[in-house]
């Protein structure tokens, strides 16, 4: 998640160096004035807080990358999505590349927020009043936003070849989902990368045959 404080005007210029979390309902955050010292609540302070989200986790392809949609947001509230990326891993470095908005991942960003920020209000009004309702409401939105995971989780085949396609993934990377999805044998895949390697023309109708 991405943000920035954008300050509105007019507002008394100060700098905050103290920043703390009130457990209560009436105010939860504060600032305290560097040069005064007295405790300023957030509400007076006018900040605007927008940047992005980048959720909605599905259809991955293990080794490989997986996709996500970015969704803007004001005062983390989410608004609407930007575009949908296939995330590439190279080792412990991500690399997103833009596809078709992906409508599944869309909703399962939206509904994880949702669950989010219930997750967040239902452990509030715990800190704030400790009951069974309460515990209960905290427990069953914790459960529902862990289970919303498992939607859309991996890709199969179809959908493997058609980000890969998308994201314009290289040849290496199409035959290893092919080998990995069973679309072409070791033996296969092992003479294709030495033909690749060697700068040889691979077997006629390939991409055809593999629906790459």
């Amino acid at each position: 998640m991405v943000g920035q404080a954008v300050p509105q005007t007019p507002m008394i210029t100060m700098r905050c160096t103290e920043v703390a979390i009130v457990a209560g309902l009436n105010v939860w955050f504060v600032c305290r004035d560097s040069v005064t010292a007295t405790v300023i609540p957030l509400s007076e302070i006018q900040m605007l807080f927008y940047g992005i989200y980048e959720v909605g986790k599905v259809y991955e392809v293990e080794s490989v990358g997986y996709v996500v949609t970015t969704i803007r947001h004001v005062n983390f509230v989410p608004l609407t999505p930007v575009e949908s990326k296939f995330v590439k891993q190279f080792g412990n470095e991500l690399l997103g590349t833009p596809i078709a908005l992906n409508w599944k991942s869309i909703f399962k960003a939206y509904l994880q927020l949702l669950l989010g920020g219930f997750m967040i209000l239902s452990a509030i009004l715990c800190l704030n009043s400790l009951n069974i309702s309460n515990g209960s409401l905290l427990a069953t939105c914790s459960a529902l936003f862990f289970m919303t995971g498992k939607l859309w989780k991996y890709a199969d085949f179809e959908m493997a070849t058609n980000l890969a396609s998308q994201a314009g993934l290289n040849i290496p990377t199409r035959l290893f989902i092919e080998n990995q999805y069973g679309g072409i044998t070791n033996e296969e895949f092992d003479s294709y990368i030495a033909d690749y390697d060697a700068g040889r023309p691979l077997p006629e109708g390939w991409e055809s045959k593999n629906n790459l």
